[in-house]
């Protein structure tokens, strides 16, 4: 409340009144509150950053496997590929390159082990073929130009993207 001063420089009343009642509510001890004592809203607060700390954690161990993974798989394709030595395949994808208006060629491999023809590689793709696969001109240029039609519209980022919300939604099985 307002402090009024009597004339003789002294508080009030109701302000003494209220200053003692302060003052021995300040030397009382603490009293440990029980669970049971804690208002609703700390709870909830507690309750949210508990499962806060949960969805972090999961979302941070689901992006770690991810990675993990992809790294593994492109060791292997990275130790076991071969470079392609037709120059018809290269000539092929020099024209469907042309044709996508793309400035560089990105390099091409084959590697056993694969189940299909794939790109990897954010920074430098590659095309890797498998070694299993159609080696006919026709349907490989076919295979090249979609696999070309993927690097050039970075199509790997937005993967990438993708897997950073299943991360994030680790818990939602809508998205798998």
């Amino acid at each position: 409340g307002m402090k009024f001063f009597t004339p003789a420089g002294g508080l009030e009343k109701e302000d003494i009144r209220q200053r003692t009642e302060l003052e021995e509510a300040a030397s009382k001890p603490v009293q440990k509150m029980e669970s049971s004592q804690m208002d609703k809203p700390q709870a909830r607060k507690w309750r949210g950053a508990f499962w806060g700390m949960i969805w972090i954690l999961g979302a941070g161990i689901s992006f770690c496997v991810k990675i993990k993974n992809y790294c593994h798989y492109t060791k292997y394709i990275t130790e076991n590929r071969e470079k392609i030595c037709d120059q018809q395949i290269y000539h092929a994808a020099d024209v469907l390159c042309r044709k996508l208006a793309m400035k560089k060629r990105p390099e091409i491999y084959e590697c056993g082990g694969i189940s299909g023809p794939i790109n990897i590689g954010l920074l430098l793709p590659v095309i890797v073929l498998s070694k299993e696969g159609e080696r006919n001109l026709d349907t490989l240029s076919l295979v090249l130009h979609h696999e070309l039609v993927h690097v050039k519209r970075k199509d790997l980022w937005y993967k990438w993207l993708y897997q950073i919300l299943l991360s994030i939604h680790w818990f939602n099985p809508i998205l798998y």
